[in-house]
């Protein structure tokens, strides 16, 4: 598996996201632009981004010229991605989110 560079500053590894993996996402987006816009929060959802489930908030951390955080896999769907500062302000991708197909292949039915 490899990482993707993503428009807007985002980077995903692994791609594609694996269910019940743990995936790094990285953000230098223009949030991190602004002056005391610290800290960073990544929000993530599944599903369509009208009817988005399992939506959570996850800290990032700053390293060097990005944030960081890592969270596991949920669900076996379109996994969507946004950033948000600590003055509320929301990098949404321009209300498209960053959206990746999760991987289920290591997954067990039995």
């Amino acid at each position: 598996m490899a990482r993707a560079d993503l428009p807007g500053g985002v980077t995903v590894d692994p791609i594609p996201p694996g269910v019940g993996k743990e995936v790094m996402i990285t953000y230098s987006g223009k949030l991190t632009t602004e002056s005391g816009s610290e800290p960073i929060t990544m929000m993530i959802g599944y599903g369509s981004k009208d009817q988005m489930f399992s939506q959570r908030e996850v800290p990032m951390h700053r390293e060097g010229d990005h944030y960081a955080a890592s969270f596991v896999v949920d669900a076996s769907d379109t996994l969507n991605l946004a950033f948000k500062d600590s003055h509320g302000h929301i990098d949404d991708n321009q209300q498209q989110y960053w959206s990746l197909v999760t991987n289920s292949n290591s997954m067990s039915y039995a």
